[in-house]
This record gives structure tokens, sequence and C-alpha cells, in this order.
């Protein structure tokens, strides 16, 4: 799966469950909000991150990392927007972040 960028939109296509009702998954550089996306890229949703300005996004159709470099964190979420696992970037990710 390869990422397509619209501009200051990272936009992922979808391959898997929710193909059928969303077609990618997009952040907005500048908000905090990951937002699915039908057809004609119309919303289909989206739910808060949990940090502003998310830089980076993908999926494999089941789980969506998005990363941000506010705090040099790369998320997992499901598409409910519950937080399966984060770590910093380049350091793989865990179910809880590591305190130095």
């Amino acid at each position: 799966m390869k990422p397509k960028i619209l501009g200051l939109l990272a936009v992922a296509l979808l391959a898997g469950p929710m193909a059928a009702n969303t077609g990618y998954v997009a952040a907005t550089w500048g908000g905090n909000s990951v937002h699915l996306l039908g057809d004609g890229l119309v919303s289909k949703g989206s739910f808060a991150v949990g940090k502003e300005s998310p830089d980076g996004i993908a999926t494999n159709g089941t789980t969506i990392w998005v990363g941000t470099f506010v705090d040099v964190t790369i998320r997992a979420v499901d598409y409910s927007g519950a937080l399966l696992g984060l770590g910093l970037a380049g350091l793989g990710l865990s179910r809880r972040r590591r305190a130095n």
C-alpha cells in the first residue's frame, strides 16, 4: 500500500474490512484528527488522534498509524480511534512508551 499525499493532506488507500465504507484515511496538518473518507473523498467520520499536527498516516485496513513531528511519536489506532499502541519514531511501536 502506497500513501498518496495531496497538499497538506496525507491520504492512505485502504485494503481491508473497512474498504466497503471507507476508501481512504487522512490527517490534516494543523489539526488533530484522523478523517475517514469514502468515494470522492466524502467524509465518513473522524476522531481525535491525541496530538496536534499529524504529519504522516498509513493503514493496512484494520490499524491506522499516525506520526506526529510535534512529539516524534507514532500512534497505532483502530477505526474507532482507540489507541492500540504508541512509540517514539525510529524506536519501534510498543503498548506503552518507555520512560527514559
